[in-house]
């Protein structure tokens, strides 16, 4: 029979407690990559209360196998969609990246970030290998006291392989004092030359959030916006290039309605693949179709002004796309139309019946059907042939509950008929918002951000991607 003093008793009681420690760790990791998440730099939760969120974007190459991940932290991951698993990670330095797009072929990744330097990279996917940069700052500029640096707002390929985006910067000098700046590029893909600048000699006293080119690159229509007036381009206005040039061939004022005083435009205009159609959606509402030549078709108000308790509320418009020959459409939160500061957002736990929508309209402006989330949708995707919709849910800053939040896909193939079908609703175990989201054939990915719950104390959700698939 063998004993043991009680020194060695207390080592074999240490080795035991650290072997089941060591087996729990391995189940947890085990765990973490049965559910496919791949977690992300630390953030600082944004209360739920507040509109905004946390950066970040993910969307899949062409080909389904790859997944690259732009984050907060100024980081870019890619990962390999179909072995589930983390290939690259780099730290591209200050700022944020704010677009991403690929070539056609899944060779190249084109980034682009709000940093001082503004940015525009292209890396080899999937080795990430710098292959040009351009440095928009020296464009645009930049004032490093106010932390007014250039955003390249938006990405877009055509079929020749030309990378076109939107690049704007803002200085908050004072309360009524905002200048714009902004520029609109067209590149050659492979070689980072510039084709063109819009304008060729200056920049707009303006700032450009979103526009659209399509598939041939024939026609690039953009919207912009100014916080003062501008003097030599039209804030509130739709502009429409020559895609082989960039010489501008018309644009359209939209003026503001009652009881706004200025028109904003967001993630807006969209043009259809066929370059015949252009579409816009105002921040208040306003729906126009128009040709390729600037002729109106038709227009709409999918968000107009109610008074609810004798507040008068709408709904945010931001953003527009062809979806075929159906134009889908997008609304945001609520917000009283006779306060513009962000300190007067959160007032009221009121919301419009229109708010956080999805419309779906034909070319003729029939409305095909409609569907309402609880919570903000930042963004719409589909499918390359149309059939399929995703959309993440965030929270709901008005009623503040993340009960809607999640990642969603649709089956909008009857669309004509109005019959759409939920056929997944992804949920995360952590609880939080869902902001950014792909999908690629059966494989589905999403981006969850944490959120400080009103109490001030408690956090709902983590910095993650969640990498599925939908088929059950």
């Amino acid at each position: 029979m063998t004993f043991f003093n009680e020194e060695e008793m207390m080592k074999k009681i240490l080795y035991f407690l650290i072997i089941i420690s060591l087996c729990f760790s391995g189940c947890s990791t085990q765990q973490e990559k049965k559910n496919n998440t791949f977690s992300l730099e630390k953030v600082e939760p944004i209360p739920i209360g507040h509109s905004h969120i946390i950066k970040g974007n993910l969307n899949f190459s062409p080909n389904g196998k790859f997944l690259v991940v732009a984050s907060n932290g100024g980081k870019i991951r890619f990962i390999d969609a179909e072995k589930q698993k983390l290939i690259y990670e780099k730290d591209m330095g200050v700022g944020s990246f704010s677009s991403l797009a690929f070539s056609a072929d899944s060779q190249m990744v084109y980034i682009g970030e709000n940093s001082p330097d503004g940015y525009l990279y292209c890396l080899s996917l999937p080795e990430g290998k710098l292959l040009w940069k351009y440095r928009t700052t020296e464009d645009l500029g930049n004032n490093l006291n106010l932390e007014s640096y250039p955003t390249v707002n938006r990405l877009v390929l055509d079929q020749a392989g030309n990378v076109y985006c939107n690049v704007g910067r803002t200085e908050k000098r004072t309360s009524s004092s905002r200048p714009c700046w902004s520029r609109i590029y067209c590149f050659n893909g492979k070689t980072g030359e510039v084709n063109w600048k819009f304008p060729t000699k200056e920049n707009m006293d303006c700032n450009s959030y979103w526009f659209d080119v399509d598939k041939k690159g024939t026609h690039l229509v953009f919207s912009t916006f100014a916080y003062e007036k501008s003097k030599n381009y039209a804030s509130g206005a739709i502009y429409c290039l020559a895609g082989n040039s960039g010489k501008a061939i018309w644009h359209q004022i939209i003026k503001p309605i009652f009881p706004f005083e200025k028109t904003s435009i967001q993630y807006s205009p969209s043009i259809s693949a066929d370059g015949e159609y252009i579409a816009v959606l105002t921040g208040q509402g306003q729906v126009y179709l128009f040709d390729y030549k600037g002729k109106l078709i038709w227009k709409k108000n999918i968000a107009e002004v109610k008074a609810i308790n004798g507040i008068p509320l709408y709904t945010f418009g931001i953003k527009s796309q062809f979806v075929k020959d159906t134009l889908l459409l997008l609304t945001s939160s609520t917000f009283n139309a006779m306060q513009t500061t962000p300190s007067n957002y959160q007032q009221f736990p009121v919301e419009h019946p229109n708010s956080n929508t999805i419309f779906a309209y034909d070319l003729k402006g029939d409305l095909l059907w409609k569907w309402k989330a609880n919570g903000y949708i930042k963004e719409i995707k589909t499918s390359p042939q149309g059939e399929y919709l995703v959309f993440p849910v965030a929270k709901n800053f008005r009623t503040q509950t993340l009960t809607g939040s999640g990642a969603y896909l649709l089956d909008i193939r009857q669309s004509s008929q109005g019959d759409i079908k939920l056929l997944k609703k992804y949920k995360s175990s952590t609880g939080g918002g869902f902001i950014s989201i792909d999908l690629a054939g059966k494989k589905m990915a999403a981006l969850e951000e944490p959120v400080l719950l009103a109490d001030g104390i408690k956090v709902q959700g983590k910095y993650q991607v969640h990498l599925f698939s939908w088929q059950k």
